[in-house]
């Protein structure tokens, strides 16, 4: 029965693995583009599911849990870190982040929309709080991680196995894109590989080729390991297989930092196995750790005395190569000296959390030689630039107690290669690039060094060295906590968390943007060709509706639930939605006709955030201006005629809404006249400007006069319960025109404005 366990435990945990390759390491979506909450969940759900089931099971499968003093520190560093020293201060940069003036997730209504936008802020505007969001996930998943490792036996072995099987997934799809003359194998809404068609290579998974050599460096460290590790002659020529396999996706790239990195890997297996033969008397073993030290070391000195010899070589094999400098790249160089001069201004605690791209900017006014970009592509450079010297002590102080800790817990030299080889994986990307570019590259370094910590390499451990949480003869409160379950809290919230994202967020949609450098009320963010719209009841109790679409290309066809509505070039388009709960919002299916040429990710219209709330809901018009405040009334000036598409107070049996006209034109005797006609479009239909020529009965024509500028009148319309929406047109006998008027600069010509309407009378 026992072993039936175990083996049903092994097919738990194998599928496990692969979900969490699957969702971690091989969904490459840039934080920066979609809210990073179902995929990081969902993979916290899964590890914290399969150690609380391998607790649960009990002796077949755990380990004696034993911490070391030293194992204890870091993790307790970690958290102290996370917690009591970046928190504060991401959440401090809310308020004050260099060059931002305003927060514009502030002014969206709704908890959800909030909460969706701030982790879905445009890195230009602020990514502090989506990024400590992962960053917080990935120390859970590291916790997780190493739990199950030190706990579960053979555990370490899947984990590690799940990094390599990542790898090699990324490189076989990178080769057979190139192959069959494929840009891209996932489906656009995760990833847009522009880089494609520029001959890049290996971007048929991630968008371009920088994120895919920092990925596959911790695979290739593995591999390479246990080409040296193994004792199984059959493991160890598929381990050298994929070693090899992995090295050509990485050169495949044509990065130079991939190139670095393969050269160091080299040295270090080829010192290794000097060594090695060096004490076993292997004078084969010897001879090929020194023939390939010695070629590393010609090639280093060969590029160092031409620096092209690359390029010029990879170009006689018809393969393009970056024809710069192999160990020397200027634009870094002048970013790394503008982030000198920034961190001098502020050396001891930083600029605060998440302030690069804005100092950045400020420091490319100056100087505009050294370009923008959204990190300094040096996570040595630009975490004092941001934290500060005391703060940055302290995380350079972890990651250097980590390595030596888990250099520490290998009780053989072959597994300490293993240890340095993934601090090259993580040194050279972190000083080339940014491991927190894209999450696979960042779940993939975490997940590696969780379960190196966690590797239960020595049973042996002296009591005085070690703290023993759980002992098969001791029944200690954490142990009986395990027992009671407490542990599936984890999955359980996580799995909450999930649910709750699905239901509430808009999904479909791109980053938030806003104009930093003319402030306004407006976020903007650009909708997918087909979007899912949460809207959720506001304090005022109006409609989500009114907000401006801003169409790439016109004409275009928008498909609402009960209506298609085609709009041509001098018409406009809006969202008019119905609120849901506070808590369940009403999801709302838009789609648009028409996407941007050459992506599909970003597509045809935009809108502006927050919706302006108004108990009348306008989704269509022609001739309408847009939405004002006339002393706490919203409305929209109408020229001489409008036409526009109407629901009013969430009904569909009733229209209601306002007119006034505030001119300095009316008086008793010279009143304006109005003329409003409503008709009917049922639900299902469709409906463009060619529908104005061939007009159903009308529901209602009314006749209306306005005789000064502060009168107010109220239009009511019954209507039936299966229509859709309402075509109102309101024409006027004249307008007037501020600007020819000499009131203002004002240059339109206004008729009378369209309000809002008092729904409490309904």
């Amino acid at each position: 029965m026992k072993a039936q366990r175990v083996q049903l435990y092994y097919v738990a945990l194998t599928i496990g693995l692969a979900a969490i390759t699957i969702v971690y390491l091989l969904v490459p979506v840039y934080p920066a583009y979609t809210l990073p909450v179902t995929p990081d969940l969902f993979g916290v759900a899964v590890v914290s599911a399969l150690l609380a089931t391998a607790w649960k099971i009990g002796k077949p499968l755990t380990l004696p849990f034993v911490l070391r003093r030293s194992e204890l520190i870091v993790i307790g560093l970690i958290w102290f870190n996370l917690l009591i020293l970046i928190a504060p201060r991401a959440f401090l940069s809310l308020f004050k982040t260099p060059g931002q003036q305003w927060i514009p997730c502030k002014i969206i209504p709704g908890f959800a929309p909030k909460l969706e936008c701030l982790m879905q802020a445009a890195v230009n505007q602020h990514y502090g709080i989506r990024n400590f969001f992962i960053f917080f996930t990935g120390v859970i998943l590291a916790t997780l991680v190493f739990f199950l490792g030190r706990t579960v036996r053979e555990a370490w072995k899947f984990l590690l196995s799940s990094i390599v099987f990542g790898a090699t997934i990324v490189t076989g799809t990178g080769f057979l894109g190139e192959m069959l003359k494929i840009d891209q194998f996932l489906p656009k809404s995760l990833v847009n590989s522009v880089y494609g068609s520029y001959d890049y290579k290996m971007t048929q998974i991630f968008d371009n080729p920088g994120p895919v050599w920092t990925y596959l460096a911790p695979g290739l460290a593995i591999t390479l390991w246990l080409s040296l590790s193994m004792r199984d002659l059959y493991r160890r020529i598929l381990a050298i297989a994929l070693s090899c396999f992995f090295t050509l996706g990485i050169l495949a790239t044509g990065q130079r930092g991939g190139f670095l990195l393969c050269l160091l890997y080299l040295t270090i297996c080829s010192i290794y196995s000097s060594i090695k033969g060096w004490k076993k008397r292997n004078f084969p073993i010897l001879m090929i750790g020194g023939v390939i030290l010695a070629g590393v070391g010609s090639s280093v000195y060969s590029l160092v005395r031409n620096p092209l010899l690359i390029s010029e070589t990879a170009g006689k094999i018809g393969y393009s190569w970056k024809s710069a400098p192999m160990f020397f790249d200027d634009m870094r160089y002048k970013l790394w000296v503008a982030a000198w001069n920034i961190f001098r201004e502020s050396p001891l605690l930083g600029h605060g959390y998440a302030s690069w791209f804005q100092l950045n900017s400020q420091a490319f006014k100056s100087n505009s030689s050294i370009g923008v970009f959204h990190s300094a592509h040096n996570w040595f450079v630009q975490l004092p630039v941001e934290f500060g010297l005391c703060h940055s002590t302290i995380f350079f102080s972890i990651i250097l107690l980590i390595f030596l800790v888990a250099l520490r817990c290998q009780d053989t030299a072959s597994k300490k290669i293993l240890v340095i080889l993934l601090t090259i994986a993580f040194i050279v990307p972190s000083f080339l690039g940014n491991l927190d570019d894209i999450r696979p590259v960042f779940y993939a370094h975490i997940i590696s060094w969780a379960t190196l910590l966690g590797k239960y390499s020595d049973r042996n451990l002296e009591a005085k060295n070690a703290y023993k949480f759980i002992h098969k003869n001791e029944k200690i409160r954490i142990y009986n906590i395990f027992n009671k379950k407490v542990i599936l809290i984890v999955p359980i919230m996580a799995a909450l968390i999930i649910i709750f994202c699905f239901l509430n967020f808009t999904w479909g949609g791109s980053a938030f943007e806003a104009n930093l450098a003319q402030p306004s009320r407006s976020v903007f963010r650009w909708l997918g060709q087909s979007a899912n719209i949460a809207t959720f009841r506001t304090a005022e109790n109006r409609a989500y509706s009114l907000s401006e679409l801003q169409p790439f290309e016109k004409p275009i066809a928008v498909r609402f639930k009960d209506l298609q509505i085609d709009v041509n070039s001098d018409e406009s388009i809006s969202l008019a939605l119905e609120n849901g709960s506070k808590w369940l919002p009403k999801r709302h299916p838009v789609s648009f006709s028409k996407g941007m040429p050459d992506t599909a990710r970003w597509i045809s219209a935009g809108i502006n955030y927050p919706f302006i709330q108004s108990n009348l809901a306008i989704s269509w018009s022609k001739s309408l201006f847009w939405w004002e405040d006339f002393g706490g009334t919203l409305g929209r000036w109408c020229g001489k005629e409008c036409w526009f598409l109407a629901k009013s107070c969430g009904h569909r049996d009733r229209l209601d809404f306002s007119l006034f006209a505030p001119r300095k034109d009316l008086t008793a005797a010279t009143p304006l006249s109005i003329e409003v006609t409503t008709y009917p479009l049922p639900t299902g239909g469709t409906f463009s400007s060619q529908t104005l020529a061939s007009l159903p009965q009308p529901l209602a024509q009314q006749q209306f006069q306005l005789q000064n500028p502060e009168e107010r009148l109220s239009v009511g319309v019954e209507g039936k319960r299966d229509l859709a929406w309402y075509l109102v047109r309101v024409g006027t006998r004249s307008t007037l025109n501020p600007k020819t008027s000499g009131l203002s600069e004002d240059n339109r010509d206004l008729g009378v404005v369209v309000g809002e309407a008092v729904c409490s009378n309904n």
